[in-house]
């Protein structure tokens, strides 16, 4: 009770010298609160019917996939998102990547393990490893934002965590502007791993997933390194068809 006590006296100083902001519009919050009451209506959960492979939110309630998932074949088993991809959770994703708000990973990581923790263990989820970012990017931004995303969740949930297993080998151009098949090949040897998976299932944090290219690199050489399966969580997801 005693330790209680202080914690919550120690937060409730910390707050008044360092006052938490909202994630996404960065108005300074009331002690308690993670997100202002009109970015937290803004910011729309991810809820079914969602696609079975990526996770993307569907409009058929009969659907089983998204028009992409039924269309392509990708290596990962499964992932979903947090959010649906809307103008309040781009400025907040922004912030966090170009910004230097790594609170706002903090957040997200919060978030996912509030929404997603049982489906870890319904996974069998052994290890939980960040979507890796070229490391001339890291050392000029200070840090990789899914880490940040991927470290809190871990530790929340009970899984062990690593960044040292995946990682990325060759400087990648911004995919938004290319079709599936330039993705494809823009990403082959883009990622690499230093250790054998032994039959482990991983489970991959980003920020945002679009058509699974990039999940489906880190999945190839995962797979071939000896991973069993490949699921991922991201902090948005488009909407699907």
């Amino acid at each position: 009770m005693r330790n209680m006590r202080i914690r919550c006296l120690l937060e409730g100083v910390n707050h008044l010298l360092l006052p938490a902001t909202c994630p996404a519009c960065g108005k300074v919050l009331a002690f308690g609160q993670k997100i202002c009451p009109d970015c937290k209506k803004q910011m729309t959960y991810v809820k079914e019917p969602f696609c079975m492979k990526c996770g993307k939110e569907l409009k058929d309630m009969e659907a089983e996939y998204c028009y992409d998932c039924s269309h392509k074949t990708h290596l990962f088993t499964r992932g979903l998102a947090l959010y649906i991809y809307n103008q309040t959770v781009s400025r907040a994703i922004f912030d966090l990547k170009y910004k230097n708000r790594r609170e706002n990973g903090i957040f997200f990581g919060e978030e996912l393990a509030l929404r997603y923790s049982s489906l870890i263990r319904e996974w069998e989820i052994d290890l939980v490893l960040p979507v890796p970012i070229y490391n001339k990017k890291k050392v000029k931004r200070g840090y990789n934002q899914a880490a940040i995303v991927g470290k809190r969740f871990a530790t929340l949930v009970g899984v062990s965590y690593s960044e040292k297993i995946l990682y990325r080998q060759k400087c990648t151009k911004p995919l938004k502007t290319m079709n599936d098949r330039e993705r494809a090949k823009h990403l082959l040897g883009a990622f690499a791993v230093k250790e054998e998976g032994k039959g482990r299932r991983v489970l991959l944090v980003d920020d945002i997933y679009t058509t699974g290219a990039t999940m489906d690199a880190c999945s190839r050489v995962l797979l071939k390194a000896g991973f069993s399966q490949v699921y991922f969580l991201t902090v948005a997801v488009g909407n699907g068809v």
